[in-house]
Parts: C-alpha cells; structure tokens; sequence
C-alpha cells in the first residue's frame, strides 16, 4: 500500500521543519559564521577547521588525533585531511609516541608564526559575525556551549 500525503499536509510538515529544526537553524548559522571567518583567513592560508585544529593543539600542547576529535567535536576523517594541510605547510610535526601506535601532533615555530600572524585577520571576522549576530545573542550561545560542557 502507497503511504499517500496530500500537499497540504506536506507543506505544514515542512514549514514546521523549517521553523522549527534546531539542526538546520544552527547548521545555517554555522554556515554563515564560518564563511565570515575563512574569507578573513583566506589570506593567510588557512581555513576556520584548520585555525580551531591549531589552537587546540596549543591550549593542550600537543595530542593525538583521536583527542582533536573529542576535544572539538569533529568527525576523524575532518580532522585526519586538515592534519595533512596543516602538516604540508610545516605548521604542526606528527611523531609516534612511545605508549602507544598513535600519533602526537605539536604544533612548529612557523604554526605558533602563522597563528599570530592571522590573529588580527580573526579578531576582524569574530567582530563581524559579532555584529551580524548580536551581542545578547552571542552571550546566550557562551551560556549554551558552557551548559553543554565545552569552555576552554
């Protein structure tokens, strides 16, 4: 038996969907912001994934991929492709460790460089999407990641 929806059922469903899917709203948001910042870095060789990827291998001093990706929240095939780039251009060194087949990755002298120098070029992108997203709005989305467990 065909599951038969008429079009105006079909329409409310998606007008629902689109006001109200948390996911697709924050998705577009995440869109925005990052296209924000990477056209800001562009410049400087480097991309949102890449600038997130080097400071958290800073804020801990180094660590292993599968700690990127618990750390930031990011899928180990995102982490494993910015890795390689970010190791092509000498901006971080992977080495084996000594307790375990794993890799700890440190960030190089030309990395610690290459991240003072796009700072001003951030600090623009940040003070954009700032304006673009209020800052009531942007002291909730503190509180919500802080709720959700992920302050540095």
């Amino acid at each position: 038996m065909e599951n038969k929806i008429g079009p105006d059922k079909v329409s409310r469903l998606v007008k629902k969907l689109f006001k109200e899917c948390i996911a697709i709203r924050i998705r577009l948001i995440n869109r925005l912001v990052t296209n924000e910042f990477d056209r800001e870095l562009e410049k400087h060789g480097i991309t949102t994934s890449q600038v997130s990827i080097l400071g958290y291998l800073l804020l801990i001093q180094g660590g292993s991929p599968s700690e990127i990706c618990k750390g930031l929240q990011i899928e180990k095939s995102t982490v494993s492709r910015n890795l390689a780039r970010l190791k092509e251009r000498g901006w971080i060194i992977a080495a084996e460790s000594r307790n375990d087949r794993s890799k700890r990755v440190t960030v190089t002298k030309a990395g610690i460089q290459t991240f003072e120098r796009m700072f001003p070029s951030w600090e623009k992108a940040l003070n954009k999407t700032k304006g673009m997203l209020g800052t009531s709005n942007v002291k909730l989305l503190n509180k919500i990641t802080k709720k959700l467990g992920f302050e540095c």
